[in-house]
């Protein structure tokens, strides 16, 4: 059992990488909205506004998804299909995909 973890910067994407995980059947899983660091320091260093736009641009919101996969290969197989979809997480903007090994796992 593994654990995915899915960051998109392009919060756009979210319908398309919604259909593509009721396709693996990951129904069991979690959509949070996040922050970057930057956009919370900004919020309560005003000044630091100049400076994290100069280093990140615009401010960054993300939607982060995790759910349980049985297999690394399964993992492997959605960033495939993702792919396919013109979701490129090796392009910049777009956002992240990681997978990681569960030593304990327990629930339905």
């Amino acid at each position: 059992m593994y654990t995915m973890t899915i960051v998109l910067y392009d919060e756009e994407l979210l319908n398309k990488i919604l259909s593509i995980m009721i396709e693996f059947q990951l129904f069991d899983s979690t959509i949070l909205d996040g922050e970057t660091p930057e956009n919370l320091a900004v919020e309560t260093l005003p000044f630091l506004a100049e400076l994290a736009a100069l280093l990140e641009g615009d401010s960054r919101f993300n939607k982060t998804i995790i759910c349980n996969v049985e297999s690394l290969e399964q993992v492997k197989d959605f960033v495939d299909v993702c792919l396919e979809e013109g979701i490129d997480f090796k392009q910049e903007n777009t956002g992240w995909v990681s997978a990681v090994k569960n030593d304990f796992f327990i629930g339905v």
